[in-house]
């Protein structure tokens, strides 16, 4: 089960080896989501003999990244929330368009990095030429996951998703509050505004 969430956006230098240290609030989440260092920390095992945590890195097919630098950036999920999303794949027919993309995005293309003790993962060169993410990322949170991104290409691709979301007059708060027929649908429902009708006929 989920325990956490990301926020915010923050951006870190990406060093000649590929080492990128993640940001330690993100660690925190990747760090409780991990059931292999749940089971060791369980056993007694201390600081030092622990597993480093596991992140799973979504990087997509290399042949269509290429056929459209610029735009691309890795999706970055818990072992938790990477083996949810399996399982919902997995509840497709078996052959079914849903289920071989779903088994493509959600298995094939996936890497698996560790976080070290100084917080940090090594991006593999390949990666890092394919993503432009070879002096600087941009990590950015999307709720139960979180992106990162070659700053110029997020710059690019943020203020044409910006522009195409919020216009003139938007209320994010539109986005929490309950649709007016649900929330019709509940008085409805919940006793206080219903029929006095005793079932007499």
């Amino acid at each position: 089960m989920q325990t956490g969430r990301f926020y915010g956006t923050h951006h870190h230098k990406v060093d000649a080896k590929g080492r990128l240290s993640v940001p330690a609030a993100f660690r925190r989440v990747i760090e409780a989501e991990d059931p292999e260092l749940a089971r060791a920390r369980a056993a007694g095992l201390v600081a030092d003999q622990l597993p480093a945590p596991r992140l799973m890195v979504l990087t997509g097919s290399r042949r269509i990244r290429r056929e459209d630098p610029g735009r691309w950036r890795l999706e970055c999920l818990t072992v938790e929330r990477l083996r949810e999303y399996q399982e919902a794949v997995a509840r497709h027919p078996r052959g079914s368009r849903a289920r071989r993309a779903g088994e493509y995005y959600f298995s094939t293309w996936v890497q698996e990095l560790r976080v070290d003790a100084n917080g940090r993962i090594v991006l593999p060169a390949e990666l890092r030429a394919d993503f432009g993410l070879e002096d600087e990322a941009l990590f950015v949170a999307r709720n139960d996951r979180f992106e990162i991104w070659s700053p110029a290409a997020h710059e690019k691709v943020e203020a044409e998703a910006i522009d195409a979301l919020f216009g003139t007059g938007f209320d994010p708060f539109e986005l929490v509050d309950p649709p007016a027929d649900n929330a019709a649908q509940g008085a409805a429902t919940d006793g206080s505004g219903g029929s006095d009708d005793d079932g007499r006929a």
